[in-house]
């Protein structure tokens, strides 16, 4: 069962229903579809934009460079990193052309080029466009609070779980977890975000599996 809603909920919404309204009418934003993401919960989910677009505002000047330069395996690259992360905020149309762009095969001809620039382009305006409204719309939301873990163990294999699903479970997770309870649980709380958000699910479970020896060797079980 979900916890009882923490004594700065009621403080949230306000904040979270401010978010929300200034970024109605954003082209390319389907608020309703990022919603259901994270079942109706507005506080994660601002929180969710503005780390889609600070992840993902260099994915610009990458996949322009990656087009200029014919780099095929970049642009699939960074599309299909882009098509997982934008369904999950509702980036309708960065999405749509991230997931044309990962299929494309063969060489960097003037269709995919083209392609990869309007990729671009939308993403650029969307994530100017998230950055100016929400900045606008005033401080952020507190993070949700975190139910105490049972043991280390047993925190470490759930994120796991969560690691595997390979989307934006994860992330909204360390949104919501603070420095003290990743290092209790063994992890490096630094190396552990930036590899989350940046989609780097491998290095993140890479992570994962050296805090596991670690407390194996300490005597650490479940």
């Amino acid at each position: 069962p979900a916890p009882p809603p923490g004594p700065d909920a009621a403080q949230d919404r306000p904040a979270a229903a401010a978010g929300l309204a200034a970024l109605e009418g954003l082209e390319g934003l389907d608020l309703a579809q990022g919603l259901r993401s994270v079942r109706g919960n507005e506080a994660v989910f601002l929180s969710l934009l503005r780390s889609f677009a600070e992840f993902h505002r260099p994915d610009v000047a990458a996949i322009g460079q990656a087009a200029a330069g014919g780099d095929l395996a970049t642009l699939r690259a960074r599309a299909h990193s882009l098509k997982s992360a934008s369904g999950s905020v509702g980036a309708v149309q960065v999405q749509a052309l991230a997931r044309s762009l990962a299929e494309r095969q063969g060489e960097v001809d003037d269709a995919t080029r083209g392609l990869a620039l309007e990729l671009a382009a939308r993403l650029q305006s969307l994530v100017s466009g998230l950055s100016l409204r929400l900045a606008h719309a005033g401080a952020e939301p507190a993070a949700a609070p975190v139910p105490p873990a049972a043991s280390a163990a047993a925190e470490r294999e759930a994120l796991r779980q969560r690691l595997q699903l390979r989307d934006m479970t994860a992330l909204r997770w360390l949104q919501a977890v603070g420095d003290v309870e990743l290092a209790a649980m063994g992890l490096p709380p630094a190396a552990l975000r930036q590899a989350v958000s940046g989609f780097d699910y491998d290095s993140a479970l890479h992570l994962l599996d050296e805090a596991e020896t670690v407390a194996r060797r300490a005597g650490d079980t479940a």
